[in-house]
């Protein structure tokens, strides 16, 4: 009797989910069928095709930017190199600034060819008064780099001394008041990189480069042996003329930087840019 009593007095527990379906059965259905209203509502709402219109709106102008910041990149980077003609990128980031470039076709010619065309594009180049054009040498449309064209023109710089000497290098012609000057830019991991070598070289140096240079015969430049020099207050070896004038050198310019010319308007140019170059690195 006594527990008969206790399960009396235990009160009924009452939970949300029945309050939930007490108050959609007093509603008759009516909320069940507002609920599906509404959901049906919003799925029409995502198929609408001013929805759709929106939608394909923001997804163009996500691609739009995204292209422009594509361009953008491109320009910058097309910036940084300089206007390098697309068949010499692969081998060519800029040593200094140049006021111009242009590409020559080398493939097929002799050593005597190659210097005679590179004479010719020197002469005719329209570059600016105190302007540099870089020359890169190609060859079926590919780069020629500083140990194939090494190759090409029969020069004898030993290959297996300059391990450390990059394969990019620059042919550069110089305009001073019209008169066009050639020369090449060399780089080197480090001065003893390339001394040794160039030492090495200066026995054939005159008779390889010559034509490109155009110096003639008649100078009696090849009986001649290369003298210690000071030029532009660097060191240099220099081959000097009847008259004890400069005529054919190669100077260091700097750690890594050589060069070979016969101009001494080309070599202060050169090393003024190169000097500018290391200030805004």
């Amino acid at each position: 009797m006594e527990t008969e009593d206790k399960h009396k007095s235990v009160p009924s527990v009452q939970t949300y989910t029945d309050d939930m379906v007490k108050v959609i059965e007093d509603s008759g259905g009516t909320l069940v069928k507002k609920i599906i209203k509404e959901e049906e509502a919003r799925e029409a709402e995502k198929l609408h095709p001013k929805s759709r219109k929106n939608s394909l709106f923001a997804l163009a102008g996500s691609l739009f930017l995204i292209f422009g910041l594509a361009i953008l990149f491109a320009l910058a980077l097309n910036q940084d190199r300089g206007s390098i003609p697309l068949e010499v990128t692969k081998q060519s980031l800029k040593i200094i600034f140049t006021d111009g470039v242009s590409t020559l076709e080398i493939g097929g010619l002799k050593k005597e060819e190659i210097a005679a065309a590179l004479f010719s594009k020197k002469e005719e180049n329209q570059v600016k008064q105190g302007g540099i054009e870089a020359i890169y040498l190609t060859e079926g449309g590919e780069p020629v780099g500083l140990r194939h064209f090494i190759a090409l023109a029969g020069a004898n710089l030993p290959l297996d001394r300059v391990d450390f000497v990059d394969d990019n290098f620059l042919i550069g012609v110089f305009n001073q008041e019209g008169e066009k000057s050639l020369f090449f830019l060399l780089k080197a991991r480090s001065f003893p990189d390339i001394f040794p070598a160039m030492r090495v070289w200066e026995k054939k140096m005159f008779s390889d480069l010559r034509g490109f240079f155009g110096l003639e015969v008649t100078l009696d430049l090849e009986s001649k042996s290369f003298e210690d020099g000071i030029i532009k207050n660097k060191n240099a070896r220099v081959l000097y003329g009847d008259i004890g004038q400069p005529v054919f050198f190669y100077i260091f310019l700097d750690e890594q930087s050589t060069i070979i010319a016969g101009s001494l308007d080309a070599v202060e140019e050169v090393w003024l840019r190169l000097s500018q170059s290391e200030v805004r690195r």
